[in-house]
């Protein structure tokens, strides 16, 4: 009787042992691997990461232009009017179309995205069916990167819808496949369910590690090489956004000294805005430009079709500081080319200074550079002072200098000519000019 129940014990402990051994091997097969007892790989652990900013120049280009592709396909979606009527399509090809971006759109989402809302080729039109027509504007950008071929990015900015002229917080989650050229997109829905709204540089977060982005055939990007008129470009197009749509943002985006002298209040400057109107700000367009280098930054002079200027110091991406014009603060540039030329050029410079300001609308710094007798004699306020220059002057003033002369000790006297773009009209005047303190009005 003993025996046996030695035999009953040996035997039931031989049959627990079997069964550790089979649900084993069955775990292990489940998950893929080569044996019993193989150690967790890297690929098994979630990876924690810091955010930087990101800084290179030619990655947020690469991210815009995945943005742009995936918005261009997007808005043809709301262009039917004019398929139907400018391109002569029928109701069916228009329909052919739409089903074409929405595969294009589908290829380009990300398969977290994707699977977080169920989203399928057959109910992708119901996700988009309230779509309008609007821009997106990039503020800032911060990365991680997943592996060595593989960068997460974290797109903050603004959506601009076009009927309304409303801007409104937006943002995408961007991954970029550096081996492959391929990207994949999570849209602001996603970022606001998954707590990505706020990142910082320095944070952490956990994410499970990928090795590639599947080639869809749409979701393709390509490196390019960026040239110094793109970047200009860009920060024209960038800083006229938040001039139209964002003025607090554009507020703090000008530089300190040049703010404290031209807009020293924050409604002083949303008052300019005001006056020269969102058409006009939205027709701001780069014309000609100029790159300095500096130790701790490049400054892009900008020039737009007006002859306006805008000075750019650039510190990295969408990272920079404007100056709008170059007569409310002496620069180096000025100095330099003001100290080097004869009494003439001098009234000429300072002329061209008053002129600038008058273009801009920038009234009490002309007003503040007349005489004290000229003005007590013709104007009692600065409000005068505007309501005459709106009066006898154009929107654009363009000054051709004739003839000059001097009246007395730094005294002198410049006849000008006045014309304006699109206009034969001619406009003679006189002015006359002291200079002081070395030589500058």
């Amino acid at each position: 009787m003993q025996k046996f129940k030695k035999i009953m014990l040996l035997l039931i402990i031989i049959l627990i042992i079997i069964i550790i051994l089979l649900i084993c091997i069955n775990i292990r097969n489940k998950s893929g691997g080569e044996g019993i007892g193989s150690p967790i790989t890297e690929d098994d652990i979630p990876i924690k990461k810091n955010f930087t900013r990101l800084n290179d120049i030619s990655e947020y280009f690469n991210i815009k232009y995945c943005l742009d592709l995936y918005y261009s396909n997007l808005d043809d979606l709301t262009d039917k009017d004019l398929y139907i009527d400018y391109y002569g399509y029928s109701e069916e090809e228009f329909n052919k179309q739409l089903n074409d971006n929405f595969k294009r759109i589908y290829s380009m989402l990300d398969k977290k995205y994707l699977d977080e809302y169920g989203i399928t080729e057959d109910n992708i039109a119901d996700f988009y069916k309230d779509y309008k027509n609007n821009k997106f504007y990039i503020d800032e950008i911060y990365v991680i990167d997943l592996s060595l071929n593989l960068s997460l990015y974290v797109v903050y900015g603004k959506t601009i819808d076009y009927e309304t002229n409303k801007a409104e917080d937006y943002g995408f989650i961007v991954e970029l496949d550096k081996t492959n050229l391929t990207f994949s997109i999570c849209p602001y829905e996603y970022m606001k369910d998954n707590d990505f709204l706020d990142i910082k540089e320095g944070d952490i977060i956990n994410l499970n590690k990928e090795e590639f982005i599947e080639n869809k055939t749409y979701n393709i990007y390509k490196y390019e090489v960026i040239d110094d008129a793109t970047v200009a470009r860009e920060l024209m197009q960038n800083f006229v956004y938040n001039l139209a749509y964002n003025y607090k943002n554009a507020y703090k985006l000008l530089e300190d000294e040049y703010k404290s002298k031209r807009f020293e209040t924050i409604k002083e400057f949303k008052n300019y805005l005001d006056d020269l109107s969102m058409k006009n700000i939205l027709r701001i367009q780069l014309d000609k430009f100029q790159v300095k280098q500096y130790n701790d930054y490049r400054q892009f002079i900008c020039v737009d079709l007006n002859g306006n200027y805008y000075l750019f110091n650039d510190y990295g991406i969408m990272d920079y500081k404007v100056i709008m014009d170059t007569y409310t603060i002496d620069l180096p540039e000025f100095i330099e080319k003001y100290d080097s030329t004869n009494e003439q050029g001098k009234v000429a410079l300072n002329i061209d200074k008053f002129f600038k300001a008058i273009n801009n609308k920038d009234y009490r710094y002309a007003y503040n550079h007349l005489s004290s007798g000229f003005k007590d004699e013709y104007f009692n306020n600065l409000s005068d002072f505007e309501n005459y220059i709106n009066e006898k002057f154009f929107d654009n003033n363009i000054i051709e200098y004739k003839t000059f002369e001097e009246r007395a000790d730094n005294i002198y006297v410049y006849k000008i000519q006045i014309s304006t773009d699109g206009s034969n009209e001619k406009i003679s005047n006189s002015i006359i000019v002291k200079l002081r303190r070395r030589n500058r009005l």
